[in-house]
């Protein structure tokens, strides 16, 4: 048989919502105390995947997991958090329970993101759960900075001598 996941644990369904806002820290895209993983047939689970299914920002966004205690090994390719190795039950809910997601843009995509989550034994793979991570983006305060000198930049200017001075935000 297959195992079973379920995002939320004992609440209604098997997904998960959560929020994440631009520079904020990273967030947990399951439910970190419920989230469950049940074998039927087997004490082991092989592998587990975590995968962005509409990625917006590219390497801007991060999916990570904490690992340790475990043999399971963690990977990261943009989009994708590949978890494997051999391990129990018990520690892949461990590890999937711990995982978060982070973007670095500082004008991150608003869509939301489709997270799917599954996990494979010797003989079958769950069927994937899925996890809707709003996006929040910040309006920034502009920066100004005159000729790249910084937060404390100062200029002078000659007479008759044009100045650069550059706004982002």
């Amino acid at each position: 048989d297959a195992p079973v996941l379920d995002l939320n644990g004992p609440a209604a369904g098997t997904g998960f919502a959560a929020s994440y806002t631009e520079a904020a820290p990273a967030v947990a895209i399951v439910d970190p105390a419920v989230l469950t993983v049940i074998d039927v047939d087997s004490a082991n689970l092989a592998s587990a995947t975590v995968a962005i299914s509409n990625l917006q920002d590219g390497p801007a966004e991060i999916l990570a997991a904490n690992t340790a205690g475990t043999a399971i090994s963690a990977s990261y390719v943009t989009g994708t958090l590949s978890l494997t190795g051999t391990d129990t039950v018990a520690n892949y809910q461990t590890v999937l329970r711990s995982v978060t997601y982070n973007n670095t843009s500082e004008a991150p995509n608003a869509t939301a993101r489709v997270i799917n989550v599954v996990a494979t034994d010797s003989f079958a793979q769950t069927a994937s759960g899925t996890s809707t991570l709003s996006v929040t983006a910040i309006n920034d305060a502009p920066v100004i900075t005159s000729n790249g000198g910084g937060a404390t930049a100062s200029i002078s200017v000659a007479e008759n001598v044009a100045a650069v001075t550059t706004v982002t935000s």
